[in-house]
């Protein structure tokens, strides 16, 4: 009998990984953080042979925050098209509903991608180093919907005299600045400047010499506010010197309010309006004592000599 040794070499191939997720799909709002849970990854081949890995690949949105399984793995300035490690290799061979949470880049609103990566590698060692024999990934899209939310405006209001003498001109009202504090340009900007009628003392406004627009609003208890408008320029400047001017003849305290408001009009169309909060305002109340001054009174009389007799009584008409 003959007998002849045949060598058989089987290659390694690494092996699909098992990627479970019942939702594929994040959402939250502006600012604040949202977790989804990852059903499962695992590896099929549990001969030892193969390293299981995650990643998560950011798209051009990064994220502020991001944990995994309780472990901190981002925090601080978000950065798009980066990959961060989830799990390292051979770490676990599978892992059961693990929390995700992540918190999108500052100020942004709207829709951002990320992209769960399973790694399985079939390895041998060398000494101390690691050979990757052959290399499989499986791949997860993930949808992240973030509302929008209308963030305070700034509004910084100086003024250097309170107090003004009737029908003497104007106060001037200085706007050091005013601008949005949401930088992602996913709001506008309004700036008004609001005045009770009659009580409130004002009488018009103006701004680099031009009269500002009014219109009217009802008011609580049914009384009117009177709304000046600072012009679209003078906004996208962000500042401005306003000049009030009092009523005629009008004596006590001359009172007004800044208004500074953002507005969120992000509309995501599968989503309809996702907008949890659409504005926010921030305000200035002024207040001016203008001091009374008596007018001189006006006396009119038809004649200046009037005529009678003695112990009788007569008569001036005025």
């Amino acid at each position: 009998r003959n007998t002849q040794l045949i060598s058989v070499e089987v290659m390694a191939v690494a092996d699909k990984v098992t990627m479970e997720m019942e939702e594929t799909r994040m959402m939250g709002r502006e600012d604040e953080k949202m977790s989804m849970t990852i059903g499962k990854i695992g590896l099929m081949d549990r001969d030892g042979s193969e390293k299981l890995s995650v990643f998560l690949r950011m798209g051009e949105v990064g994220v502020e925050y991001l944990s995994f399984g309780g472990r901190v793995i981002q925090d601080g300035e978000a950065e798009g098209g980066v990959e961060y490690e989830l799990m390292r290799r051979g770490e676990e061979m599978e892992i059961d509903d693990v929390e995700m949470t992540i918190q999108g880049a500052r100020d942004f609103s709207g829709r951002m991608y990320m992209e769960m990566i399973a790694v399985s590698e079939e390895v041998k060692m060398e000494g101390e180093d690691i050979i990757v024999l052959d290399r499989r990934e499986e791949r997860v899209l993930i949808t992240v919907l973030i509302s929008g939310v209308a963030d305070k405006p700034i509004l910084k209001v100086k003024m250097e005299d309170r107090m003004m003498m009737e029908d003497s001109g104007s106060v001037r009202v200085v706007i050091e600045e005013m601008r949005l504090s949401d930088r992602d340009g996913s709001e506008s900007l309004s700036v008004e400047i609001h005045s009770e009628e009659v009580i409130g003392g004002v009488s018009h406004m103006e701004m680099d010499g031009v009269r500002l627009k009014r219109s009217e609003r009802r008011g609580a208890g049914g009384s009117y506010v009177e709304i000046f408008e600072v012009p679209e320029t003078i906004r996208e400047r962000g500042w401005g010197v306003v000049d009030v001017y009092p009523m005629k003849d009008f004596g006590g305290m001359m009172t007004f309010e800044l208004v500074a408001k953002a507005y969120n009009d992000l509309v995501i169309p599968e989503e309809g309006d996702m907008n949890i909060r659409k504005s926010a305002e921030t305000w200035s109340t002024q207040r001016v004592m203008v001091v009374g001054v008596a007018d001189e009174p006006e006396v009119s009389l038809e004649s200046e000599e009037v005529r009678g007799y003695e112990d009788e009584g007569v008569t001036i008409e005025g």
